[in-house]
């Protein structure tokens, strides 16, 4: 009973600290309808706090035609010595994106596995999901992405819907801001704002996020963290 107990906390304590999890791209948790590109990768790394605990995150991915292969992995530290382990793989595909090309979509499955350093016996965490992913190019300033997507987590043993939406702008080119909505089925829905700021053009960019659990007190996080993006051609 206190495995599971210590289990439960540990599936809180995610819900709180990372957004979703179908793992995005920094900065925002809502997929859009791209990929790294072919012959490119990208970097990632950055930190989340709220509730008294913190995630320390990395993630890497690399490109292919049109796919894109990641991985992830998440130390989240709590209170009373609570440490949780968090890695994750995925593949994503989009529609090769053209100029005035207004709609596009994309789809995404992933496996995570998190394991409680207070309930080790009790095995890990599995989630396993898939979503289907739009974006709308509004002006070339101006997108909506949504997502509609199914997660099976087997602590709880049943399918969770997963919903997310997000509108993003770029008011100069080495800025984007953002906000969203992400929801899971049985939890609280998260709202978070955000943005990015790109110190080097396409190759490094710095983000600032805030977000709260929708009608949970005292729920509010921040997160900062960084992405370095290049290709294999040099």
């Amino acid at each position: 009973m206190k495995s599971l107990t210590h289990f439960r906390t540990a599936g809180l304590l995610l819900t709180c600290l990372l957004p979703q999890m179908a793992l995005a791209a920094r900065p925002m948790s809502t997929e859009d309808a791209s990929t790294t590109g072919d012959k490119h990768y990208q970097f990632e790394a950055w930190q989340d706090h709220a509730q008294g605990s913190h995630a320390s995150n990395l993630a890497g991915a690399v490109g292919w035609a049109t796919l894109e292969l990641g991985a992830g992995f998440t130390q989240t530290n709590a209170p009373a010595g609570q440490a949780i382990r968090d890695r994750s793989i995925y593949l994503k595909w989009a529609q090769e994106a053209h100029e005035e090309q207004a709609f596009r979509i994309g789809l995404k499955v992933w496996h995570q596995r998190s394991r409680d350093s207070l309930a080790p016996e009790s095995g890990a965490i599995r989630n396993t999901g898939g979503l289907s992913i739009l974006t709308w190019t509004i002006t070339p300033e101006l997108a909506t992405h949504f997502n509609l997507g199914m997660v099976y987590n087997n602590l709880n043993r049943r399918y969770e819907r997963v919903t997310n939406a997000a509108i993003a702008w770029n008011p100069i080119p080495s800025v984007q801001v953002f906000a969203e909505a992400l929801h899971q089925r049985y939890a609280p829905t998260t709202q978070a704002v955000g943005l990015r700021f790109w110190a080097i053009q396409d190759k490094l960019g710095l983000d600032l996020t805030g977000s709260r659990k929708a009608g949970v007190k005292d729920s509010s996080g921040v997160g900062f963290g960084l992405g370095w993006y290049g290709d294999f051609g040099g």
